[in-house]
């Protein structure tokens, strides 16, 4: 629900208010699971980068042998996709606000993006591993950490 929320209305917009009465909570019982906002929001958005991985994954899996990048592709750029900022593309909603975080913040964040990245690299030919892989959204979003 908060990685849905942020997507829709940005990090800064989501109150923690909102967020914990989309959820049926108070504001003293997110401060029972959570120190900050911040850390809310680098949890949700590492769900978010689990959801969307495990949903290429399906979409990969259900293509026809050989297709299953083509599949995930087509899928990511199509008008559904597109209009569905809440269960969207994480970086297109909230990369300008990722940029704006904390350094420690956006290193947590890119260990979310990192495993998201390491799900779907095998679907790539020739790419195997992160190593191996693409680094430009990490030095896109990240340009002050090693």
């Amino acid at each position: 629900m908060a990685a849905r929320s942020f997507r829709e209305h940005g990090g800064d917009s989501s109150g923690i208010g909102t967020v914990m009465k989309k959820v049926g909570l108070t504001k003293g019982g997110f401060y029972r699971h959570f120190k900050s906002k911040d850390d809310l929001f680098v949890e949700a958005l590492a769900r978010a980068f689990d959801e969307m991985g495990s949903g290429m994954l399906e979409i990969a899996k259900s293509a026809p042998e050989g297709q299953a990048l083509r599949a995930i592709i087509e899928y990511y750029l199509s008008a559904r996709h597109a209009n569905s900022l809440g269960t969207g593309c994480v970086l297109s909603a909230l990369g300008p606000e990722l940029a704006r975080k904390t350094v420690g913040v956006r290193r947590r964040i890119e260990a979310s993006l990192e495993a998201y990245r390491e799900r779907l690299l095998p679907l790539i030919p020739g790419q195997t591993s992160y190593a191996n892989g693409l680094r430009t959204l990490h030095l896109a979003l990240l340009p002050d950490c090693p």
